[in-house]
């Protein structure tokens, strides 16, 4: 994937934090410099972001359409059925 240096100012308490945990071997050791720490870091917040948009979107489509009678008996009927084959 092709890439592109941007500029970030960042404060020095969270530099020294960043050195701090660089220093100790990082959390797995597949961060070793300040850019990768970066981009980890953001590659986390865009997954995190992407999981609360799939699950916003999951309720949202319940609240629009809720659990019903039809899905409570097919539920009912799905128990009896396998209760039935329990027996065989």
């Amino acid at each position: 994937m092709a890439s592109r240096p941007i500029s970030v100012r960042l404060p020095e308490a969270m530099i020294a934090a960043m050195d701090e945990h660089l220093a100790d071997g990082g959390s797995d050791g597949s961060v070793r410099t300040r850019t990768d720490l970066v981009q980890a870091a953001i590659d986390l917040w865009l997954r995190a972001d992407e999981t609360a948009r799939i699950d916003a979107a999951i309720d949202a489509g319940y609240a629009r359409a809720p659990v019903g009678d039809a899905e409570e008996e097919f539920g009912r009927i799905s128990d009896r059925a396998q209760r039935e084959l329990d027996g065989w």
